[in-house]
């Protein structure tokens, strides 16, 4: 399962609840195999390289720190060069505090700020042709513009770090920020 969600790096509030409950549940464990949680990254702030996925987060590949542990470079730069964005990729530990169970997840942050503008416009273009949404009314919104610019570097980067057996892969929108990434695997993701 891929999940969309603002909380892909610390929980804020119920969407981090929510995730720390599955990522830390038995149950999901034994169904889900692999989930990896997508979110935005505010480069612009100063941190520590090896922070950028919390305090219990593991980066494995960061191309604004120059990090690449696991050999994923060949298959994450040709995304990064063809939206503009950078990416962050890792491991995410979780420990349920009351239960004591603990439970991983990847995660893959997207640098949304620098996106390439003709892309961008281009999706913006699909989305109100397809389903009807005028990204018009909505790009004062950071809420909104972070989102839809984070949607298509974010599905071609989980189609670069998945392998045949991950497929099918479920993409899942927590609130709203998370429906242009759903709604750019409609749009894109009808071969997998």
């Amino acid at each position: 399962l891929a999940h969309i969600t603002h909380e892909a790096v610390e929980k804020i509030g119920g969407i981090g609840s929510v995730l720390e409950g599955l990522m830390t549940s038995p149950l999901y464990q034994h169904q889900v195999k692999r989930s990896i949680l997508i979110g935005p990254i505010a480069t612009h702030l100063a941190i520590d390289s090896e922070k950028r996925l919390g305090e219990e987060g593991r980066v494995l590949y960061s191309s604004i720190d120059q990090i690449d542990r696991a050999s994923l470079g060949s298959r994450l730069r040709p995304v990064e060069r063809a939206f503009n964005v950078a990416l962050v990729y890792g491991i995410r530990t979780y420990v349920e505090s009351a239960s004591g169970r603990t439970g991983e997840s990847e995660v893959l942050l997207v640098d949304v700020f620098g996106v390439n503008p003709d892309r961008l416009n281009a999706f913006k273009w699909r989305l109100w042709k397809t389903f009807g949404l005028d990204s018009r009314q909505y790009e004062s919104n950071w809420d909104y513009e972070e989102y839809v610019r984070l949607a298509k570097p974010a599905f071609y980067a989980l189609l670069a770090l998945l392998e045949e057996k991950d497929y099918p892969c479920v993409v899942m929108g927590h609130e709203f920020m998370g429906m242009p990434a759903a709604l750019a695997t409609i749009l894109e993701g009808k071969e997998k």
